[in-house]
Protein backbone atom coordinates (compact mmCIF):
# COMPACT_ATOMS: atom_id res chain seq x y z
CA UNK A 1 0.00 0.00 0.00
CA UNK A 2 2.47 2.28 -1.14
CA UNK A 3 1.70 6.42 -1.67
CA UNK A 4 1.43 6.76 -5.40
CA UNK A 5 2.24 10.39 -4.82
CA UNK A 6 3.92 13.23 -2.66
CA UNK A 7 0.61 14.14 -0.81
CA UNK A 8 -3.03 13.56 -0.64
CA UNK A 9 -4.95 13.33 -4.19
CA UNK A 10 -7.49 16.19 -4.86
CA UNK A 11 -10.09 13.47 -4.57
CA UNK A 12 -8.87 12.00 -1.18
CA UNK A 13 -8.72 16.14 0.18
CA UNK A 14 -12.26 17.14 -1.39
CA UNK A 15 -14.00 13.72 0.25
CA UNK A 16 -12.37 14.43 3.28
CA UNK A 17 -13.88 18.25 4.11
CA UNK A 18 -17.15 16.77 2.08
CA UNK A 19 -17.48 14.56 5.14
CA UNK A 20 -16.46 16.88 7.41
CA UNK A 21 -18.91 19.66 6.35
CA UNK A 22 -21.63 16.70 6.60
CA UNK A 23 -20.79 15.29 10.37
CA UNK A 24 -20.81 19.13 11.34
CA UNK A 25 -24.16 20.04 9.93
CA UNK A 26 -25.47 16.59 11.20
CA UNK A 27 -24.67 18.41 14.60
CA UNK A 28 -26.25 21.86 13.53
CA UNK A 29 -29.23 19.87 12.14
CA UNK A 30 -29.71 17.19 14.48
CA UNK A 31 -33.10 18.87 16.53
CA UNK A 32 -35.18 17.04 13.83
CA UNK A 33 -33.77 13.95 14.05
CA UNK A 34 -34.52 14.50 17.81
CA UNK A 35 -37.66 15.36 17.72
CA UNK A 36 -38.97 12.69 15.00
CA UNK A 37 -37.98 10.23 17.27
CA UNK A 38 -39.74 11.41 20.41
CA UNK A 39 -42.40 11.40 18.23
CA UNK A 40 -42.25 8.25 17.09
CA UNK A 41 -41.97 7.12 20.94
CA UNK A 42 -45.26 8.87 21.94
CA UNK A 43 -43.88 12.15 22.72
CA UNK A 44 -46.15 14.35 20.42
CA UNK A 45 -45.57 15.30 16.80
CA UNK A 46 -43.09 16.75 15.00
CA UNK A 47 -43.59 19.73 13.13
CA UNK A 48 -43.06 19.90 9.18
CA UNK A 49 -40.00 22.32 9.75
CA UNK A 50 -38.61 19.29 12.20
CA UNK A 51 -39.78 16.15 9.58
CA UNK A 52 -38.01 17.84 6.95
CA UNK A 53 -34.78 18.44 9.37
CA UNK A 54 -34.91 14.54 10.46
CA UNK A 55 -35.36 13.59 6.40
CA UNK A 56 -32.08 15.85 5.71
CA UNK A 57 -30.59 13.94 8.81
CA UNK A 58 -31.07 10.59 7.01
CA UNK A 59 -29.76 11.68 4.18
CA UNK A 60 -26.77 12.91 5.32
CA UNK A 61 -25.91 10.14 7.44
CA UNK A 62 -26.48 7.51 4.24
CA UNK A 63 -24.39 10.38 2.17
CA UNK A 64 -21.31 9.95 4.79
CA UNK A 65 -21.64 6.24 4.74
CA UNK A 66 -21.44 5.93 1.00
CA UNK A 67 -18.54 8.81 1.00
CA UNK A 68 -16.72 7.09 3.51
CA UNK A 69 -16.65 3.98 1.78
CA UNK A 70 -14.86 5.63 -1.19
CA UNK A 71 -12.58 7.32 1.07
CA UNK A 72 -11.61 4.28 1.83
CA UNK A 73 -11.44 2.64 -1.35
CA UNK A 74 -8.83 5.36 -2.68
CA UNK A 75 -6.97 4.34 0.57
CA UNK A 76 -6.46 1.11 -0.21
CA UNK A 77 -5.95 1.94 -3.70
CA UNK A 78 -3.58 5.35 -3.54
CA UNK A 79 -1.97 4.48 -0.14
CA UNK A 80 -0.86 7.65 2.26
CA UNK A 81 2.30 9.92 1.57
CA UNK A 82 5.03 9.16 4.41
CA UNK A 83 4.88 11.27 7.62
CA UNK A 84 7.20 14.50 7.15
CA UNK A 85 10.69 14.05 7.59
CA UNK A 86 10.94 16.62 10.35
CA UNK A 87 8.00 15.37 11.85
CA UNK A 88 8.96 14.04 15.59
CA UNK A 89 9.85 10.04 15.65
CA UNK A 90 7.11 8.89 18.05
CA UNK A 91 4.21 11.09 15.70
CA UNK A 92 6.39 9.16 12.46
CA UNK A 93 5.90 5.91 14.70
CA UNK A 94 1.85 6.28 15.51
CA UNK A 95 1.15 7.37 11.93
CA UNK A 96 2.16 3.92 10.58
CA UNK A 97 0.40 2.45 12.92
CA UNK A 98 -2.35 3.94 12.39
CA UNK A 99 -3.43 2.41 8.89
CA UNK A 100 -3.17 -0.94 10.28
CA UNK A 101 -5.86 -0.26 12.58
CA UNK A 102 -8.37 1.57 10.62
CA UNK A 103 -8.10 -0.03 7.39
Amino acid sequence: MAATGLGYSRAQIALHWTVAVLVILQVVLHDGIVASYAAGRGGGAASEAELFLADLHVAFGVAIFVLALLRVALRVRRGVPPPPEEEHPALQAVARVIPRVTV
